[in-house]
């Protein structure tokens, strides 16, 4: 989806871009991409990953900062949080300084593309208080992971939470198992639209799925395309 709809950007900053698993094809595709993240060891992981590739050298730029206060010294033609990056933002301080970042480092004529959670993002949402198998996580030909999960969405403070339990298997025997918290802020598409007011962003148009299909309650992904005002 983002290689096509990010076709004729000559250069994109992403925000929250990980170990590259969007910057990587954009940039193969003869994208300019500063990738931004926060994290010091997700940056090492992208710069392992972008000596596989002259290509990816030469059209990345991996940058260690904060996506609330982070300035460019160039404006870019798109900028995109995916992923639910966004929803990482656990304040709406936050969230309004991350929109303003973005505002201040489009060209004029740049567009945004943010990724949202959804309500029906994830189908186990609130089912019961046990954990709920979700997939088997595979590392080799004897070994792998069983990851369950309970997931909770709370609509009056906004946040939504997962306990994350990966249950750890050699040859079917249990070896050991681990739980991690997992924490968002839910933003709904009526709060998204009064963040955007506040900075002077306008919503250009709001898909439900990679496919670029329209937005509806029923939509399990949020996909927001802003422009400044």
């Amino acid at each position: 989806m983002y290689r096509k709809i990010l076709k004729d950007s000559k250069s994109i900053l992403e925000f929250g871009a990980g170990t590259g698993r969007v910057t990587i094809p954009l940039a193969l595709d003869n994208h300019f991409v500063e990738a931004v993240d926060l994290s010091r060891d997700m940056l090492k992981t992208l710069k392992k990953n972008l000596t596989t590739n002259k290509k990816l050298s030469k059209n990345v730029n991996p940058v260690l900062a904060n996506m609330c206060n982070y300035n460019s010294k160039k404006k870019f033609d798109a900028i995109i949080v995916s992923l639910t990056s966004f929803n990482y933002l656990l304040t709406q301080e936050e969230q309004i300084e991350c929109l303003i970042s973005i505002k201040n480092n489009l060209k004029a004529n740049g567009f945004a593309i943010i990724e949202l959670l959804s309500e029906k993002t994830f189908l186990d949402t609130n089912e019961n208080s046990h954990y709920k198998f979700i997939k088997r996580l595979p590392i080799n030909d004897m070994e792998y992971y069983d990851y369950y999960r309970i997931t909770k969405l709370n609509l009056k403070n906004r946040s939504i939470t997962q306990n994350r339990l990966f249950k750890h298997y050699i040859e079917n025997n249990f070896i050991s198992q681990e739980i991690f918290d997992w924490n968002n802020r839910f933003v709904t598409i009526d709060d998204f639209k009064l963040l955007t007011d506040i900075v002077g962003l306008s919503i250009e148009t709001i898909y439900g799925n990679c496919q670029l299909d329209m937005y509806n309650n029923e939509s399990e992904d949020v996909f927001v395309k802003l422009r400044r005002i």
